[in-house]
């Protein structure tokens, strides 16, 4: 089971976002892709900027340090990333609505929604 953050636009009609509050192994893993496809472009830019960095540092500070070093910013980034798109899906307008704990984000958004969308 998972908290997951349900959010809405005052609208109705309008499709809740739904995001889980966990550390995502896969933002671990491809720390820049997962920015990327999650839409987080300031990030993705940042995390970039970051392996460009230690890419041209990595002779005086050795491959193993660079390694560790982007190690450590994917790490952060994992873990805050769902803080990362709460926010993301804050500036399209939408408000945080509920917290729900489901085994998909799909039952979470079922759940929001038979409890009277909010009311």
């Amino acid at each position: 089971m998972t908290l997951y953050t349900v959010l809405a636009r005052p609208e109705p009609l309008t499709e809740p976002a739904v995001v889980p509050d966990r550390f995502r192994w896969t933002a671990l893993l491809f720390a820049p892709l997962h920015a990327l496809l999650s839409g987080l472009w300031v990030t993705f830019v940042l995390l970039v900027l970051v392996i460009a960095g230690l890419v041209a540092v990595a002779g005086f500070i050795g491959g193993g340090a660079a390694f560790l070093v982007y190690g450590l910013v994917a790490w952060l980034y994992a873990l805050e990333s769902p803080a990362l798109e709460r926010r993301k899906w804050r500036r399209r307008g939408f408000s945080r609505e509920a917290e729900r704990i489901a085994a998909s984000a799909d039952l979470a958004a079922v759940d929001w929604l038979q409890r009277g969308a909010g009311r």
